[in-house]
């Protein structure tokens, strides 16, 4: 028979502060078992968990655009500051 640990129970087993389970319910980085509101982990979700290891996921992260922060392009000010803070020495800048 399979057994079922509450958040904190699973969270005590992986190191894990019972929050950070949270987090990676609520992202989709892990399952769980949910029974009425109640949420618990089987021996086979606890053990998935512990073979992802830290910083692994099973969801794929959205790539960057390439641009340098979030109002790159946007501002023609900031892009003027951008291209004198990484200009290549012995270059021109516009």
């Amino acid at each position: 028979m399979t057994q079922y640990f509450t958040t904190e129970e699973a969270a005590a087993l992986l190191k894990l502060s019972p929050g950070t389970l949270r987090n990676w319910l609520s992202s989709g980085r892990i399952k769980c078992h949910r029974i009425g509101r109640a949420v618990r982990f089987s021996e086979s979700d606890i053990a998935n968990i512990a073979d992802l290891g830290p910083g692994k996921s099973k969801t794929k992260k959205p790539k960057r655009n390439g641009k340098r922060g979030p109002r790159a392009g946007k501002d023609p000010h900031i892009d003027g500051i951008m291209q004198r803070v990484f200009a290549v020495p012995g270059e021109a800048v516009a």
